[in-house]
């Protein structure tokens, strides 16, 4: 049975998404993306966005698993809490649709693709596209969401699916 799995790299400006399919140890792209908000939006709106946007993307996909990176909380609580705000609205949107997410720390995400947990965006994305050959993800955000469905599928069991 193959199981799809959705990974969410929540932003406010920017929240990248990406499917992935597994069955057995293999893997397959299926699709990703960006949700991107206007900064001069309200920030209910610019929530909405995100929270709209990838209820559809739900829908169109159907995954049955949903994985989404930990907020990293850094000096500028500002922008941590907007993350935190945008990482709700992806979470809710998950929620809605009976998918509740698992979170993975960007450590355990770069560890789990790359081998290690210091890994830079580059290293991340020729990895990806290795596992992933019909993926030639370009967009970081994208990336950084099939790193976090890649991480899911190694470290969840899915045999109950």
């Amino acid at each position: 049975m193959k199981t799809k799995i959705i990974g969410i790299d929540p932003g406010l400006n920017c929240t990248g998404w990406g499917i992935i399919e597994m069955w057995g140890s293999n893997l397959g792209y299926i699709a990703s993306g960006v949700i991107k908000t206007k900064s001069t939006n309200y920030l209910s709106s610019r929530l909405a966005s995100i929270f709209v946007t990838l209820n559809d993307i739900l829908e169109e996909f159907a995954p049955n698993a949903a994985a989404i990176e930990e907020t990293y909380v850094n000096s500028n609580f500002g922008s941590s809490l907007k993350l935190a705000h945008a990482r709700a609205a992806a979470m809710l949107s998950l929620e809605t649709k009976g998918l509740p997410p698992i979170a993975y720390q960007a450590k355990q995400v770069k560890k789990a693709v790359v081998g290690y947990g210091g890994a830079d965006k580059l290293q991340m994305i020729r990895m990806i596209n290795l596992l992933l050959p019909t993926a030639k993800l370009q967009k970081a955000d994208a990336a950084d969401a099939i790193a976090i469905a890649i991480c899911h599928s190694s470290y969840h069991n899915f045999k109950a699916l």
